[in-house]
């Protein structure tokens, strides 16, 4: 979170979906994403809500269009650390979240306003479901 905020959106992309997210909070047309006034389906909207709440509850900022993502990723890196306990112990655990935290790609990933952090969370919490209920199965 330190310093996620400085600068201007990164790239393309960034910028676009904060637009879009910007556009759904501003309208209150929540079940529509629009970009430049015409209909924007080529992402998701589940990304596209949860920023477009953060920009109604806090404002439209670069922090609050990147805060989603880098949520995202520290529960990711969370996740990562109950995975690997769940299937080798606490210690791999921490190795594994430790790791992650230190990839400079996961950093920048998840450091940026774009659905990939969301997406990789959504994953993550599937395989620890599937992991947990299989766990918890008898014999």
């Amino acid at each position: 979170m330190f310093r996620l905020g400085t600068g201007a959106l990164l790239n393309w992309d960034e910028a676009i979906y904060a637009e879009v997210s910007k556009e759904m909070a501003r309208s209150g047309n929540w079940l529509t994403p629009f970009w430049q006034g015409r209909p924007f389906f080529e992402k998701p909207p589940l990304a596209f809500w949860i920023q477009g709440s953060f920009f109604h509850w806090f404002g439209v900022n670069e922090f609050v269009a990147r805060a989603p993502s880098a949520l995202a990723g520290i529960a990711v890196v969370l996740l990562t650390y109950a995975i690997a306990r769940k299937m080798a112990g606490a210690t791999a655990g921490l190795i594994a979240a430790l790791v992650l935290m230190t990839t400079s790609e996961f950093d920048r990933v998840a450091r940026q306003g774009m659905t990939d952090a969301l997406l990789c969370l959504c994953i993550y919490a599937a395989i620890y479901a599937w992991i947990r209920l299989r766990k918890e199965e008898p014999g």
